[in-house]
């Protein structure tokens, strides 16, 4: 019981703190500027700031570590 509320708190928390970052750098690029991704995944952060603020692919850079994930960014034009 401890452990599940442990583990529901930590993913509520890690949720609202991804949230927030995500909002801090949407509004930031809003006026301009490019964004630089690091351990960008496949890029999904990409696709948010692209509905959110139509954040264009040639103001964004995408790092990724793992060469199978960053291929599956590079198949889709990030």
């Amino acid at each position: 019981m401890i452990k599940s509320y442990f583990a529901g708190l930590y993913e509520r928390t890690m949720t609202e703190a991804y949230n927030t970052a995500r909002s801090a750098a949407a509004d930031a690029l809003r006026g301009g500027g490019n964004c630089l991704d690091c351990g960008a995944t496949s890029g999904h952060e990409y696709e948010f700031l692209d509905d959110s603020i139509g954040l264009t692919r040639d103001r964004y850079t995408g790092i990724e570590w793992h060469p199978d994930i960053a291929r599956a960014g590079q198949e889709r034009g990030l």
